[in-house]
């Protein structure tokens, strides 16, 4: 599930709280719409600075998608945040992320 109309956030423990089968891969257990709190970076490994990075994270992804577009050679552009340890990651082409697999 690619999507070139928007960028794609990740951060750990992110997740849909409609999925409640764990054969799908978009499960992640336990999930609920705290794992997706943008103001506290998630339950996982939350950090006060989550929200301001995505923040300015919005500022810059506007350009994302002319840049992607305007050279072939891009497959994918990204902003790549420590978070303070936790990371935070800002990707185009947008995607879903997969539940099963680790950070």
């Amino acid at each position: 599930n690619i999507s070139t109309v928007y960028p794609s956030i990740l951060m750990q423990g992110q997740c849909d709280p409609t999925v409640q089968n764990p054969q799908a891969w978009q499960y992640y257990p336990n999930c609920s719409a705290q794992n997706n709190n943008r103001a506290t970076g998630g339950i996982v490994q939350p950090t006060p600075l989550a929200s301001s990075l995505l923040e300015k994270a919005a500022d810059l992804s506007i350009f994302m998608k002319p840049l992607y577009e305007s050279l072939e050679d891009i497959k994918t552009l990204g902003m790549y945040f420590s978070n303070q340890g936790a990371g935070l990651s800002v990707s185009f082409p947008g995607s879903v992320r997969d539940g099963t697999s680790q950070y």
